[in-house]
């Protein structure tokens, strides 16, 4: 297994779904790599699968976290026709940054023991 462990921040509010009767936390983060004029901004598809997921609090857009999970790639097509690769991280822990300006909200954080596998 691969472990990958980064400081990101949430590029817009996360989506509670239900997928084939799991339930499921998805979000997107960026996060920065380099500076000056080679500075870039990397993507990220993320999920936090089982009943964990449902307990997760404060998933808002600007939000920062440090996440640590399985790291994927999925090749697509885009609606034009043109081919893509997506960035996954399947969440196995998490710890909360830097809240978005205005947000007092309390946080816990932990481990992720509801990891299911497909």
């Amino acid at each position: 297994m691969n472990n990958l462990t980064m400081t990101c921040r949430l590029v817009r509010d996360a989506e509670q779904r239900d997928i084939k009767g799991v339930p499921a936390l998805m979000f997107t983060v960026a996060t920065d790599t380099g500076f000056g004029q080679n500075k870039s901004t990397m993507y990220f598809d993320c999920a936090i699968w089982g009943e964990r997921s449902k307990t997760c609090k404060g998933f808002v857009k600007g939000q920062q976290f440090m996440l640590v999970g399985e790291f994927s790639q999925r090749a697509y097509q885009k609606k034009d026709g043109e081919n893509a690769v997506s960035n996954n991280l399947k969440v196995n822990s998490f710890d909360y940054g830097s809240a978005p300006k205005g947000n007092n909200l309390t946080t816990d954080t932990g481990e992720l023991d509801d990891i299911i596998e497909f």
